[in-house]
């Protein structure tokens, strides 16, 4: 079965979430999918990703401090890579966020 879309229905460059009411003691992953590049921060300050897949609709995973969260929320942000070189067909896409809690 494939993942590719048929269809989209919001399109958003660089989205911002705000996650609330996460467990404290708990870990947590982000997972996201789409074309490019993924610059994600987390509250502010950039997070490095330990997959990190540039084609289209394969992962990239950022593993997430629990010194983010410890207050219950998490707010989630992607700087704009620097694309000006590239059609616009090639730039980078987010088609998917997961919050994965890790058991």
């Amino acid at each position: 079965m494939s993942r590719k879309r048929l269809s989209t229905q919001l399109f958003q460059n660089f989205p911002k979430l705000l996650y609330e009411d996460l467990d404290p003691k708990a870990r947590y992953l982000i997972r996201t999918a789409g074309y490019g590049d993924a610059l994600l921060r987390v509250d502010g300050e950039r997070i490095s990703p330990t997959l990190y897949n540039k084609e289209l609709e394969e992962f990239k995973e950022f593993p997430i401090d629990r010194r983010f969260f410890q207050d219950g929320k998490l707010e989630v942000s992607f700087d704009e890579p620097e694309e000006s070189h590239l059609n616009w067909r090639q730039y980078s896409k987010i088609c998917d966020i997961w919050l994965i809690k890790i058991l």
